[in-house]
């Protein structure tokens, strides 16, 4: 006869089962009955008696060897791929059950804050011996991530051996103010179990955030032009209104309301209340315009120019959050005679200029003599207008008129058509927008006709100062994994008070840690720039997520880079990239066992 040793291992594929709690071998050894005509091919059994404990836990093995005596070990070769057998015993005990404490919550984003969402957890068995968890999904949700909120982890562990029963979980969420006029939002997070031991409460498996707008957000919205004039044979005349200041994400609407001074409504022209509505997306660029068609009309009567006034005003669903500054919230409209046959017309020779800063001295324009004779010499007015597309020129800083009229000499062979003014450009040495002068024609005699088409000519200049400048607060940050928030911070080297727009920078980040698992940086952050001096400090939140897990030191870059193609803004290219460096969390732990069998 010959006996071989069972010897029970320890599992390398999961969690080991424990005997005499989870199973009973119930032998140690197998013996091989000598047969003298060996016509039986001996297969020893033994029975291994499996236990049912109670307790939820994760599928356990039992990992079963076999063994040679020592005396039997020149004579009995154990085959070496068939020396192991492995019981899996699956286990059948429900674990525990989950749910939120509350189905909403309502927080305001007036303040960057944190919010705890909380819910319970009660053991179905009692205690449980691995580590369960759940996680947090966003659905059906209006927000947008790292915009309005930054969930830093999406999983809920519940440690195994907990005890049963009243258990508090809470997960934190950011909330961050935007700035941005908008509805209230809604955050949507539902629970879902990624462990069949774990059991979701149907009736409070979501949670609904409702996330309400900071009453301090608001748009500024203004007349695009506060003077314009138009033929009464052109039907019809183009009034806007645009957003000068804020970001809009919701329909927001303006009145604007038409008064008679020398114009009749109904003779004149069609007035009346008129809404324009600006929609989500218009903010602070060629799209942030909403217009009306004044219906002019054409009475063919022969009159001297006739004037109405355009208000602008907010409704009244929308007076908290719009704005309309005085000077530019009404427009004088010129509704102009149309000309008889002798009336001379006039208009300007070109309709838009663009000149650098610094390096030509002066600007040329001129007006033309385009229908009828003169008799005499005729003088037009040149009046400085509000009409620009961006930041407006100040006179005496970025230009000097010369003159506020141009005089058509006459000549009785009718050879000067043309008259020319020069406007002065200036070099304020100050970092700024391209500056905008409108110059418009005005007629003094009823004889004299402008042309609608040219009655205006555009200056562009553009700055040729240096704008902006900022470099990295430090080269590196060494933070430890579990910190959380690290403020990643800029200082600004060279300002001027005069810059007139805020600065966009877009971030990159790469390195040996991976974005989304071990950190989150925002795509871009915006600085403040109006009134920066040398040496303020602006700062952008860059959070580290603590994985939990074994693992080396890590590392990634961060670099800035200037966002707005049209400012001059600049980081010091020696100085645009800083490295955090994330030390391992101590903490972290990996148990190693050894196992020595003895025989």
């Amino acid at each position: 006869d010959l006996t071989v040793m069972l010897m029970v291992l320890n599992s390398t594929v999961g969690d080991t089962a424990i005997p005499g709690h989870d199973y009973i071998l119930g032998s140690q050894t197998l013996t091989f009955m000598y047969d003298e005509s060996n016509n039986i091919n001996s297969t020893p059994c033994v029975n291994v008696t499996l236990l049912d404990d109670d307790i939820p836990e994760n599928h356990l093995y039992v990992t079963i060897g076999l063994l040679v005596a020592s005396i039997d070990s020149s004579d009995v070769l154990i085959v070496p791929g068939k020396n192991l057998t492995t019981i899996l015993i699956l286990d059948d005990d429900h674990g525990v059950l989950v749910g939120f404490n509350e189905r909403v919550i309502q927080v305001n984003e007036a303040v960057n804050h944190s919010i705890n969402i909380c819910g319970y957890l009660t053991s179905l068995m009692g205690i449980w011996k691995s580590n369960l968890s759940s996680i947090l999904v966003v659905t059906n949700s209006t927000v947008k991530e790292l915009e309005d909120y930054i969930l830093p982890t999406s999983t809920i562990l519940f440690p195994a051996w907990s005890i049963s029963g009243g258990t508090i979980w809470c997960q934190s969420i950011d909330i961050l103010n935007d700035t941005i006029v908008e509805d209230s939002q809604l955050l949507i997070l539902q629970l879902v179990s990624t462990n069949p031991l774990v059991e979701v409460d149907g009736n409070y498996s979501t949670i609904t955030i409702n996330i309400t707008e900071d009453s301090n957000d608001y748009i500024e919205v203004q007349m695009q032009c506060t003077l314009l004039s138009v033929s009464e044979e052109n039907a019809t005349a183009t009034v806007c209104a645009m957003i000068t200041v804020g970001v809009l994400e919701k329909s927001v609407s303006v009145v604007l309301q038409t008064h008679s001074i020398t114009a009749i409504d109904g003779k004149d022209y069609i007035g009346g209340l008129f809404t324009l509505t600006f929609t989500s997306g218009q903010s602070l660029s060629d799209n942030s315009f909403q217009c009306l068609s004044l219906i002019v009309l054409n009475d063919n009567t022969f009159e001297n120019n006739e004037t109405l006034l355009i208000t602008l005003n907010s409704t009244q669903q929308d007076a908290g959050i719009v704005r309309i500054p005085h000077a530019r919230n009404e427009l004088l409209l010129t509704i102009i005679e149309y000309p008889s046959s002798d009336i001379v017309e006039i208009g300007m020779v070109q309709d838009y200029y663009e000149v650098v800063e610094g390096q030509k001295p002066f600007v040329t324009i001129c007006a033309a003599l385009y229908h009828g004779k003169l008799g005499f010499d005729v003088v037009v007015l040149l009046k400085i207008l509000n009409c620009s597309l961006g930041d407006a020129a100040i006179p005496g800083r970025n230009y000097i008129l010369h003159s506020e009229m141009i005089i058509f000499i006459y000549d009785a062979l009718n050879s000067i058509n043309t008259s020319c003014v020069n406007v002065t450009i200036l070099d304020d040495s100050i970092p700024e927008n391209t500056l905008y002068v409108t110059i418009g024609l005005f007629e003094e005699s009823s004889n004299v006709f402008i042309i609608p088409a040219r009655n205006q000519t555009k200056i562009a200049i553009l700055d040729s100062d240096t704008d902006f400048v900022i470099s990295m607060q430090y080269r590196q940050y060494l933070v430890d994994e579990t910190i959380g928030i690290v403020p990643i911070c800029v200082v600004a080297l060279d300002t001027s008070p005069f810059i007139r727009k805020n600065v966009t920078f877009t971030i990159t980040a790469n390195g040996t840690a991976t974005a989304g698992s071990d950190y989150i940086v925002p795509d871009s952050f915006i600085v403040d720039s109006t009134n920066a001096m040398i040496g303020d400090i602006f700062c952008f939140n860059v959070t580290i997520i603590d994985d939990e897990a074994v693992g080396n030191d890590l590392y990634f870059s961060i670099s800035l880079a200037v966002h707005d193609s049209n400012t001059r803004a600049r980081i010091l290219p020696y100085n645009s990239t800083t490295e955090v460096k994330i030390t391992e969390d101590t903490t972290d732990c990996k148990l190693q066992y050894v196992y020595i069998a003895l025989a």
